[in-house]
């Protein structure tokens, strides 16, 4: 008798303990998916918050043709400081159809940087004439690429691989050209290639 009621405690402590095990493992559980869920939720939070101090500084707009040599695009410049408080631009071009052809992101290095009088606000000046005449008529041009241009040329580093591409915008008198300065004293330019449809660098330099 005392036998079966020894072994009769021990299957109660057992399952008693069993049971503790799960409920500790199941509030365990729980909160390591309440914890996963508020990190998930504080890096949201976080990137909102950084998203939202990220405010444009000044949008700068131009209505030129491009994709089309009639139709005209709409390119747009957007100044905004970054989470190092550097200013940087965007460049967007939206074409006659409402359809985002072009998009890059650059800063403006060194340029504007006076090591005598330098200061933030001049720094602010500067760049705000730079980006005033960003998209000026006179950084567009037609043919896109002139017909004594050579591709070898128009790189610093020339990949064979594009060659046929940029023939092909050579072979287009009536491709459109845009050139803008990036960085400290780099530049290049930029056409729409019909055939491909899309936007393709067709000289650099820096």
């Amino acid at each position: 008798m005392n036998l079966k009621l020894i072994a009769l405690c021990t299957v109660l402590v057992s399952q008693t303990a069993c049971w503790h095990d799960k409920k500790l493992s199941a509030v365990t559980n729980d909160s390591v998916a309440v914890k996963k869920q508020y990190d998930i939720s504080k890096k949201k939070s976080d990137s909102s918050s950084a998203s939202d101090t990220m405010k444009p500084l000044a949008t700068y707009n131009s209505i030129h043709a491009f994709s089309d040599p009639v139709k005209k695009d709409t390119f747009s410049l957007v100044l905004y400081r970054d989470k190092r408080l550097d200013l940087r631009f965007i460049l967007n071009i939206l074409s006659y159809d409402h359809q985002v052809v072009y998009r890059d992101t650059f800063d403006i290095g060194d340029r504007f940087l006076d090591t005598t009088e330098f200061t933030k606000a001049k720094e602010m000046d500067s760049t705000r004439v730079f980006a005033a005449h960003f998209l000026d008529s006179t950084n567009f041009s037609q043919p896109a690429i002139s017909q004594s241009g050579n591709f070898q040329d128009s790189f610093p580093d020339a990949d064979n691989s594009e060659k046929k591409e940029w023939e092909e915008i050579k072979a287009d008198h009536s491709s459109i050209g845009f050139t803008y300065e990036i960085g400290n004293e780099s530049a290049m330019t930029i056409a729409f290639s019909k055939k491909r449809k899309k936007v393709m660098v067709v000289f650099y330099s820096d």
